[in-house]
């Protein structure tokens, strides 16, 4: 796993709607090691067991974030002592521990300085077949952060302005090294993709949905916008296609199980907020050419519910039926987007006018991360989602402090 290093592609996932409403991934463990994000305990919860059913000793991890718990790191000390002055044996397998609270002022612009979390990885071994993946990290999700995603690095090779062709108008090879192919002047597209070939642009098209596809992922959870992805969780596709039960009606409103995971339906539901943006929002509009894959995806999933031989007709059923929810998504993102820039003039008249008056009192600093684990990703919580395996980074030198670094085409991009 490595750090992305690429500006280009940096400064081109800053139009994509979940980055300007805020959500670039952020990488909280380094932080959560220091302790500074829980406060000490204070009440009678000091001493708690540590196998209630919130937490998981195997792993050490909280199955709630918004408690923490901590063996006294004097323990094994303390319970010698006692046996000597008691000579009762202490069950090692009942231990206490501190509960910690994690602070209740803690806000994601807070976390704003922190390097974008943004990882490469090498496509071999089980990630072979793998474009991107992200694991949802519930503490972020706690705090309104979405969590640290990973995408190949050929991406990083690959994106970018220098030029790898006239006009980057002919087709590249996207693989280690020199193709071991030399194909002939001419050859359709479609053969030339057969040897892991393909347009420069499309490469720069499927970075950027494949990285926003990730964050989307973690977006689902959070707050404002959890209710319509556990909506999506629970559509049962028989009742969407019309597909009566085992009795061969529908009186009482009831459909057979359909048989299709909350995984896959979540995926589903990601892959159509894909096609709206796509059709919608994307930098590089869409071609006519070929369907979407987050088209292609959907109705190959759903194909078994199609009662018709249209083309793409279970797709167009499935995403006619969740569009509200898509929708919402895409409406709560512009909300949160605008929040953002109004907050920030707001902040910005305020420091201009306490410059000026010399009036007010210090600003908290943002949260900094220290130590030397600034750019390694841990991921503590299950592998709860997946890859967007579609063939359509996290930061370290000036964006490390949260600054504006300068493009060759004259761009600034504010990391959030």
């Amino acid at each position: 796993m490595a750090i992305l290093d690429n500006p280009f592609l940096m400064n081109l996932i800053q139009q994509t709607p979940e980055i300007q409403a805020g959500y670039m991934p952020v990488d909280t463990s380094g932080i959560m090691s220091m302790g500074s994000l829980y406060q000490p305990p204070t009440g009678p919860l000091y001493n708690v067991s540590m196998n209630e059913q919130y937490f998981n000793p195997d792993n050490n991890y909280s199955m709630n974030p918004k408690y923490d718990f901590r063996y006294d790191p004097d323990a094994i000390g303390k319970m010698e002592d006692s046996y000597i002055e008691t000579g009762i044996e202490p069950d090692i397998n009942n231990l206490k521990g501190a509960e910690f609270r994690l602070q209740d002022d803690l806000k994601p612009s807070m976390f704003k300085n922190l390097r974008p979390a943004i990882n490469t990885f090498k496509r071999e071994g089980v990630n072979e077949n793998r474009l991107g993946y992200t694991f949802n990290d519930k503490l972020n999700t706690e705090i309104g952060l979405t969590s640290p995603i990973n995408i190949s690095d050929h991406y990083e090779r690959l994106v970018g302005t220098n030029p790898t062709s006239p006009r980057n108008s002919e087709m590249i090879y996207k693989g280690e090294g020199e193709s071991p192919f030399m194909p002939a002047k001419g050859l359709p597209d479609s053969l030339m993709r057969n040897l892991n070939y393909e347009y420069p642009e499309q490469i720069n098209k499927n970075a950027v949905n494949t990285i926003r596809h990730e964050v989307a992922h973690n977006v689902n959870r959070l707050p404002n916008y959890v209710d319509s992805k556990n909506f999506a969780e629970n559509v049962n596709m028989n009742e969407v296609f019309g597909i009566p039960n085992a009795i061969g009606s529908n009186p009482l409103g009831y459909y057979d199980d359909d048989g299709v995971s909350k995984h896959t339906k979540e995926e589903m539901f990601n892959r159509a907020k894909d096609s709206y943006y796509q059709n919608n929002n994307a930098y590089y509009p869409t071609s006519d050419d070929e369907p979407l894959r987050s088209d292609e995806y959907i109705n190959n999933t759903l194909q078994r519910f199609n009662q018709t031989d249209q083309p793409f007709n279970a797709s167009n059923i499935y995403q006619q039926y969740i569009r509200p929810q898509v929708l919402q998504h895409f409406n709560q993102m512009k909300t949160d987007a605008s929040n953002i820039q109004n907050n920030n003039a707001v902040t910005n008249n305020a420091v201009t006018n306490n410059a000026v008056t010399n009036t007010g009192g210090p600003q908290p600093s943002p949260i900094q991360r220290s130590g030397g684990n600034a750019g390694r990703a841990q991921f503590d919580g299950a592998p709860d989602r997946e890859t967007y395996d579609s063939d359509p980074t996290a930061y370290s030198g000036s964006f490390a402090n949260g600054g504006r670094i300068n493009f060759k085409n004259g761009g600034l991009a504010s990391i959030l």
